[in-house]
């Protein structure tokens, strides 16, 4: 979480109470993407969530496939959140 938040100096004493005392994150957009979809793919676990409930949520965030398909083709967010959950299910039920 500190990596999506720490990205200025401004923020570092926010950081450090958490126990970061690195320099701030650079902005790298693929990076943050990656973290967010990992964040919500843990929480619909957390939430004892099936694949088909968190497809059907993906479902409900129009703007956000619109976009996505706009400018990739493909509703991005959705695909990769659920490959995510699907790894993350693999790995619990190991």
């Amino acid at each position: 979480m500190l990596e999506l938040t720490c990205t200025s100096t401004e923020l570092q004493g926010f950081a450090q109470r958490f126990g970061y005392d690195g320099k701030p994150h650079l902005w790298k957009e693929a990076r943050r993407l990656e973290l967010r979809c990992e964040i919500d793919a843990a929480l619909f676990h957390l939430y004892g969530m099936v694949r088909q409930e968190v497809e059907y949520i993906m479902d409900t965030f129009p703007i956000i496939r619109q976009k996505d398909q706009s400018n990739y083709g493909e509703y991005r967010t959705k695909r990769i959140i659920m490959e995510i959950f699907d790894k993350m299910t693999t790995a619990r039920e190991e």
